[in-house]
């Protein structure tokens, strides 16, 4: 029924709460639990000055940030 369970997570430990959930939910229904980031995204104007590849900058650390924190969570949840 359930396939693909998205949690949304922005960092805090109150959005970690739905975690145990969510996989209850996963398992239960033979699904996946995908973590969901929102990175605020590149701004169209600006374009080709030193501004928009500081933005760029600012986006790439972003994106690794929360993949590394999205790792660092599913270790936690196959650990418990």
């Amino acid at each position: 029924m359930y396939k693909d369970i998205v949690v949304p997570l922005d960092g805090s430990r109150l959005g970690e709460l739905a975690l145990p959930f969510s996989y209850g939910i996963a398992r239960r229904f033979g699904g996946s639990v995908r973590f969901l980031t929102v990175i605020p995204p590149l701004s169209v104007d600006g374009e080709g000055d030193d501004r928009s590849s500081e933005e760029a900058g600012r986006y790439l650390v972003a994106r690794e940030e929360a993949e590394r924190y999205h790792a660092e969570l599913r270790k936690r949840v196959e650990a418990a």
